[in-house]
């Protein structure tokens, strides 16, 4: 049996070595987020942190910044905030279209200050969504529609 010249086991071991680099460097990779991951994150995300900005009297402006650094994740998301406390609901409407809370209509960025009942029926776009209400905290509805595939989320 013939022994193999090492100086060319070499060049091709460093030949592969240098291709693999070169592949792994140059290969394009998957950074594309699922939309449905990304939707769930942001939701969950407000849910933590509203009940903090609630407790220190600034929840509209919450919602704002949230929902500004929202759009710029999905440019499709849309939300309704809701402040229950012990005498009354105030809700924020971030849905581009015109919803209703009990029959009350609300359109792009206009908010309400609703009397309190146990749950109230929320319509958008033809769905109704019955959130409990009962007890005090912050409630939220959150939407993204993308290519006829929508996303409710209500929290």
């Amino acid at each position: 049996m013939k022994r193999m010249n090492r100086k060319a086991q070499f060049y091709i071991l460093a030949a592969v070595v240098l291709l693999s680099i070169t592949f792994g460097i140059f290969t394009p990779k998957k950074s594309v987020s699922r939309p449905a991951k990304v939707f769930n994150l942001l939701a969950e995300n407000y849910v933590k942190e509203a009940p903090f900005a609630a407790n220190y009297g600034s929840i509209e402006d919450f919602t704002l910044k949230f929902y500004s650094y929202a759009l710029t994740v999905d440019s499709d998301f849309e939300m309704l905030s809701l402040l229950v406390s012990s005498d009354n609901v105030s809700a924020l409407s971030l849905i581009r279209s015109t919803i209703f809370i009990n029959q009350h209509g609300l359109s792009f960025n206009e908010s309400a200050v609703l009397e309190k009942e146990d749950s109230v029926t929320v319509s958008i776009g033809g769905s109704q969504y019955i959130i409990d209400t009962s007890r005090e905290g912050v409630r939220a509805v959150f939407i993204s529609e993308k290519a006829g595939s929508r996303r409710v989320r209500v929290e």
